[in-house]
């Protein structure tokens, strides 16, 4: 990521960007980060197994309060320029690089030593062979799909049509969002762990429903900011319990692998989302894009009742500690 940057950087100051090196590089930074983002979670996972959900919460609070303050600074790309910005992300990337690997040597992370085929395989089968992940990784392809495809566009052209903000103005609607997240994931630290994460997950699922539902009107400029914080909360409390589900019912040396099967579902379902979100709009504008985000989130929950294997998952506090109880192809006895 840093090497990445540093030729954008140097791209821009030459004022050669074109549109295929844009894309070239938003194509490395998304293969980047699909590497990053699964070496965290193995890594979260690997502190402590018995104060997973407030590990969680730390990393989200810390991701949540910086990606807010890179928002802000996004904002005033007029003022300081695409280059700079830039420049500091490469600068950001190399600390942590030098941090990551210093972790590396402070910390065991066990590991298969199958071949890749052999290993790929074992980690779908401890997704697949556990009811509860598996259902777990189909509400986060729901969510890839419906939640977070369908808001990378439908927010910004909320922001430029409807309410016909400026640059900085969008920045902060951003930024309320990043702010929900982080306010959701720190009350999630400070408190004991939840005592049923799957059935928080599919609350979830019905709050962004809903709270899809209520952004189909028009709103004030307070309403708008408030419905996003809120989806923020929704989506940052989501995420947290979601890993905590599939990061503890998942054994250590296959928790990379499941939690790369995780990202997978959701970052590989987002791409399909954002056509449809255009798609809905070009047909039926924003309204019909935000009608079927609720409608379909409402099914999907009401369909859950139907299965009770992801309700029945629970912790139970041993201490300061707490343990998920699941086994793969049986269910918990009450």
């Amino acid at each position: 990521l840093c090497l990445i940057h540093s030729i954008g950087v140097w791209v821009l100051i030459r004022q050669e960007m074109s549109l295929p090196l844009l894309l070239l590089y938003a194509v490395a930074l998304g293969c980047s980060n699909s590497f990053i983002q699964v070496a965290r979670e193995k890594l979260v996972g690997q502190l402590d197994q018995h104060a997973l959900q407030r590990n969680i919460a730390r990393a989200g609070v810390a991701q949540q309060c910086a990606q807010g303050l890179g928002i802000a600074l996004a904002s005033l790309t007029d003022l300081l320029g695409p280059a700079s910005l830039m420049a500091v992300q490469a600068v950001l990337c190399g600390i942590a690089f030098v941090a990551y690997a210093r972790l590396l040597t402070l910390m065991y992370i066990p590991h298969s030593s199958a071949p890749l085929s052999v290993a790929i395989e074992q980690g779908l089968q401890q997704v697949w062979s556990r009811v509860a992940v598996r259902h777990i990784v189909l509400i986060v392809a729901f969510n890839g799909l419906m939640h977070m495809g369908m808001f990378i566009v439908l927010l910004p052209l909320i922001a430029r049509d409807r309410m016909h903000f400026s640059s900085l103005e969008f920045g902060f609607l951003q930024l309320s969002f990043a702010a929900g997240g982080a306010v959701s994931h720190w009350f999630l630290m400070r408190k004991r762990p939840v005592r049923h994460p799957g059935q928080s997950v599919l609350f979830c699922l019905l709050y962004a429903g809903l709270i899809s539902f209520a952004l189909s009107v028009q709103l004030t400029v307070f309403g708008l900011f408030s419905l996003v914080f809120l989806w923020g909360c929704v989506a940052g409390s989501s995420a947290n319990l979601s890993r905590v589900v599939v990061q503890t019912l998942t054994p250590p040396e296959c928790r990379g692998r499941a939690m790369a099967v995780y990202q997978l579902a959701l970052f590989g379902m987002a791409p399909f989302g954002a056509l449809l979100a255009g798609y809905l709009i070009e047909h039926g504008g924003l309204s019909s894009a935000f009608h079927l985000i609720a409608w379909s989130s409402a099914a999907l929950f009401v369909m859950s009742l139907f299965t009770k294997d992801l309700w029945r998952v629970q912790s139970e506090p041993l201490g300061n500690s707490s343990l998920l109880s699941a086994e793969p192809n049986e269910k918990p006895r009450d």
